[in-house]
């Protein structure tokens, strides 16, 4: 899904610098598309077809494919853009100039989700350690009426910087990335990170009286969580480790997954949420992503060199670790797929086989052949992928597989590249 975020420690550290200055204050994944994959071209077929502006420094998105809409995110400007793909895509780019609605949020959003089944977006305001609740119902691309709204709020954790939606149990995770630094900025952090447990059953944007009782759970994880996804299929909640704070401090132990069971971790079950195992990845995993079909994650692992800071992505095999079978999570050693400067994000895209890795620091995205790399085959990840130049410190991807439509984030531009997945 995802993850999001906008979870690079150095892009964070600018992006607080900003905040600072200016007086304001995750990394979801979202693919929407077919389920029957096919094989990914040998090179990226994408071109920039229109550009979105939006509010200064996006971080994050997530789309409703129900009602054709995206929402972005607006780190220092503490809203969220609400975008109509439906006139703005690849095939339709006469809409993708206007002025879109936003919604007023808490401070520093960095990560957003979407739950098409209440029709809620969740907002993590990292500054501000809460989560901002907004009825979709009422601000979305057919109905902007209740944009002007103010959100629920729920407590969460210190700089919680990424969350996503279990949509088989309507649960949102939410990391923690600074829960446990209790010294001053810079320092190194002593305790585990956590992850706050937020039932939408009882809180989501037509059902608020549950909020004010939220998280319903906090569980620890690794050092620095800043990535979450889901596997539905599995039911399991996979949590990246970063190892390094918002400041850039370190936070062992880092460089890891932890592994929830979704189907055990439940307000009525708290101690269900406690992690079931944890896996071995590359240097400070940021967002990541879930192939269902081959029960594959795609993790991307923002620093992963010693001459330079050059990202990779893990390739875990989640039929060995995930919540009904954990056997294999401390024993596998992922391969590791190179990538570009600061991978901060990977997007499993399943009708076209294909995930794509956005490289901050190069402003490119990376484009993997899920049919060549995955859990049971590994042929296809020792090569360096092909890249695309997008330009504009690209944080996130969003894939409409029935738009024709990779959207991506560019964090240094304020606005959302519009490109052709044809």
């Amino acid at each position: 899904m995802r993850i999001p975020s906008a979870a690079i420690v150095l892009s964070l550290m600018i992006l607080l610098a900003g905040c600072a200055s200016s007086g304001s204050g995750g990394q979801t994944a979202s693919v929407s598309g077919s389920p029957s994959p096919t094989s990914s071209p040998s090179a990226p077929t994408g071109r920039a077809v229109a550009r979105v502006r939006v509010g200064n420094a996006p971080q994050s998105a997530a789309q409703n494919p129900k009602t054709q809409t995206l929402y972005v995110a607006n780190s220092s400007s503490d809203t969220v853009s609400v975008i109509n793909m439906a006139r703005c895509n690849s095939l339709t780019v006469s809409g993708c100039a206007r002025t879109w609605p936003t919604v007023a949020v808490g401070h520093n959003p960095l990560g957003v989700d979407v739950d098409p089944a209440t029709d809620t977006i969740y907002v993590a305001n990292a500054r501000d350690g809460t989560v901002s609740v907004i009825n979709g119902a009422i601000c979305n691309a057919r109905d902007t009426s209740g944009c002007g709204q103010k959100p629920a709020t729920v407590r969460a954790g210190a700089f919680d910087n990424s969350l996503v939606v279990d949509p088989v149990t309507n649960t949102v995770f939410v990391t923690n990335m600074d829960a446990g630094c209790s010294g001053p900025p810079g320092a190194a952090c002593d305790r585990p990170g956590t992850v706050s447990v937020i039932d939408g059953h009882s809180c989501n944007g037509s059902q608020r009286s549950g909020c004010a009782h939220q998280p319903f759970a906090t569980t620890k994880v690794g050092g620095a969580p800043s990535g979450v996804g889901v596997n539905p299929v599995t039911n399991t909640i996979y949590v990246a480790n970063t190892g390094l704070d918002s400041n850039g401090a370190y936070a062992p132990p880092g460089n890891t997954l932890s592994v929830i069971d979704g189907a055990t971790c439940k307000a009525t079950d708290k101690p269900g949420c406690t992690p079931v195992g944890t896996v071995r990845v590359g240097a400070a995993p940021a967002g990541l992503s879930v192939d269902p079909v081959t029960n594959t994650l795609y993790v991307a692992n923002t620093y992963d060199a010693t001459a330079s800071p050059t990202g990779t992505v893990s390739v875990v095999n989640g039929a060995t670790c995930d919540a009904s079978n954990h056997s294999g999570c401390a024993s596998q050693t992922p391969p590791q797929v190179p990538a570009g400067r600061d991978s901060d994000s990977a997007v499993f895209a399943q009708a076209s086989n294909t995930v794509y890795v956005t490289n901050y620091k190069d402003s490119t995205v990376s484009v993997i052949n899920a049919a060549r790399c995955n859990a049971t085959q590994t042929s296809g990840c020792k090569t360096r992928p092909p890249t695309i130049t997008v330009g504009g410190g690209p944080a996130l991807a969003v894939v409409n597989a029935a738009l024709h439509t990779v959207y991506i984030v560019a964090a240094d531009a304020n606005d959302v590249i519009v490109l052709s997945a044809k």
